[in-house]
C-alpha cells in the first residue's frame, strides 16, 4: 500500500509541471480557438447553409465529445485507475475535443449575433487576466499561512483554504493559544 500510495503522490507531483504548466500541452486549444476566430472574422455577416444530416452528425460528435471530456474526468481520479494508454490519450486530446465541440457549438448556433456583441470584450479580457494571475494569488494564499498545513488524504485532493489561517486572523490565533495552553 504504501508503494502505491507513494507512486500516486509521484503522479500528482509530476501533473502539475508536465500538463499544467508546460504550454505546449495548452496550446491546441488556444490555437483552435485563434483559427476559429479567424473563421467567424472573415465569414462575419455570410450566412452558411449546411445540409441538415451534416448538422445532426455535427451536433452528436460535438455532444458526444463534451460527454467524453467530462464523463473521463472521475474514472480517471479513481486510486484502481491503472491504464497508460488511456491517460495518455486523455491528456493529449481532451482539451482540443472540447475546444472543437465548442466552436461547432458556437458556429452552428443561431445565438452567434450575441456572442459577438462587444459587450463580451471586457469579460473574455477580464477572464484571460484571470488566468494570467491566478497562480500567483493561489501561490500568495498558500504561502501567506501562519501555520503549518497537515497533508491526509482528504487535504491531498483538495485544499480548504478557508480551515487555514492567514495572517492577520487574530481571532484564528487567539483559539490556537488557547488550545495549546489546555
Amino acid at each position: 500500500m504504501c508503494v502505491y500510495f507513494s507512486a500516486s503522490i509521484q503522479k500528482i507531483a509530476n501533473y502539475t509541471p508536465f500538463y499544467y504548466k508546460n504550454t505546449l500541452v495548452r496550446s491546441p486549444p488556444f490555437i483552435i480557438g485563434m483559427l476559429f476566430g479567424y473563421i467567424l472574422h472573415t465569414r462575419r455577416g455570410l450566412e452558411t447553409k449546411l445540409p441538415q444530416w451534416v448538422k445532426i452528425v455535427c451536433h452528436s460528435l460535438a455532444l458526444g465529445a463534451f460527454m467524453y471530456v467530462i464523463g473521463i474526468v472521475h474514472p480517471s481520479l479513481q486510486a484502481d485507475w491503472d491504464n497508460q494508454l488511456a491517460d495518455i490519450v486523455n491528456n493529449s486530446f481532451r482539451r482540443s475535443c472540447w475546444s472543437l465541440a465548442l466552436c461547432w457549438m458556437i458556429f452552428a448556433c443561431p445565438v452567434n449575433w450575441f456572442l459577438s456583441l462587444r459587450l463580451w470584450k471586457f469579460p473574455a479580457r477580464i477572464s484571460y487576466a484571470m488566468y494570467l494571475s491566478h497562480f500567483l494569488v493561489q501561490l500568495t494564499i498558500t504561502t501567506a499561512d501562519v501555520a503549518p498545513v497537515y497533508f491526509n488524504m482528504g487535504t491531498l485532493a483538495t485544499l480548504d483554504h478557508e480551515s487555514r489561517p492567514k495572517t492577520g486572523t487574530h481571532q484564528h490565533l487567539s483559539k490556537k493559544r488557547k488550545i495549546l495552553k489546555d
